[in-house]
């Protein structure tokens, strides 16, 4: 498994792309009860391997991503082949995007960095580390902080 198993609830929610993903393997919903009952290892297998596929395709999707502290924002953006870090040292309570100018974060240093794994399993790990998803609008914000350098 590359990533990890969807939740129950999760599983529920996506119930109907289950569904797709069981008929696309030649599952129906006979078969998919017989395997519940009757091959647990074999259930436990296609879950996993829908787990990953949603994982994949919604993380595949992710351009920006933040973690904040009480001193720092580390920024990322995703490209293909790259991830670039970003980092700005808060200078003042930043409450909404607004707050984002020179008087409350200054820029201290960008590096740009080849993926040790795929762009996929990069974005899951800095997810599962405290990243959060970043908007494209906070993202311009604080990069119009460091252009101004």
């Amino acid at each position: 498994m590359k990533f990890k198993r969807l939740s129950p609830s999760d599983l529920q929610t996506l119930s109907s792309e289950f569904i797709n993903f069981l008929a696309a393997n030649g599952i129906d919903s006979k078969s998919w009860e017989s395997i519940k009952e009757s091959n647990q290892s074999y259930c436990n297998q296609l879950i996993e391997e829908f787990s990953d596929l949603v994982y994949a395709s919604s993380l595949s999707k992710i351009r920006y991503l933040m973690k904040a502290d009480q001193s720092f924002i580390f920024l990322f953006e995703m490209y293909e082949n790259t991830i670039e870090m970003n980092i700005f040292g808060i200078t003042s309570f930043i409450n909404s995007i607004d707050d984002i100018n020179p008087s409350s974060v200054t820029f201290v240093s960008s590096e740009i960095k080849s993926y040790t794994v795929d762009k996929e399993l990069e974005a899951f790990n800095l997810l599962e580390s405290g990243c959060t998803i970043c908007t494209p609008e906070v993202f311009s914000a604080f990069n119009k902080i460091k252009n101004v350098i």
